[in-house]
């Protein structure tokens, strides 16, 4: 995966960077990017109000399923870096990109991601 463009946006006033990546020359991937950097927060009102609402400095909290890490970036830097994150995420290109945006965002030391996937039973599962 190539190293793309950093945005910055801002959500409930909160300023966040993303890395924006293309991954062919059609630009549709660099293209979903941007829309994501332009929507952010648009994709979860409720999870947003949530995190508004119950995460307070000093919480260590879990994201399972972080994907590219918008709610832990939100809360990490909403909270001013005093709160703890675990972030977990199984899928390689997604995990890549939590990793370097908790980097953009200087938040190595809130935010811990590990590249496993979280569930109630054992198994192996393919996805």
């Amino acid at each position: 995966m190539q190293r793309g463009i950093t945005r910055q946006c801002t959500v409930r006033g909160v300023d966040i960077l993303l890395d924006v990546d293309s991954e062919d020359e059609s630009g549709d991937v660099r293209n979903y990017e941007m829309w994501r950097v332009g929507h952010y927060a648009d994709k979860g009102p409720d999870t947003l109000d949530w995190i508004d609402t119950h995460f307070e400095p000093g919480d260590t909290v879990f994201d399972i399923g972080a994907n590219i890490g918008q709610y832990s970036l939100y809360a990490a830097n909403k909270l001013n870096r005093e709160i703890s994150i675990l972030a977990f995420e199984p899928e390689a290109l997604n995990f890549a990109k939590l990793n370097r945006d908790i980097v953009l965002n200087d938040l190595v030391d809130v935010i811990l991601a590990y590249p496993i996937a979280i569930s109630n039973r054992t198994a192996v599962d393919s996805f």
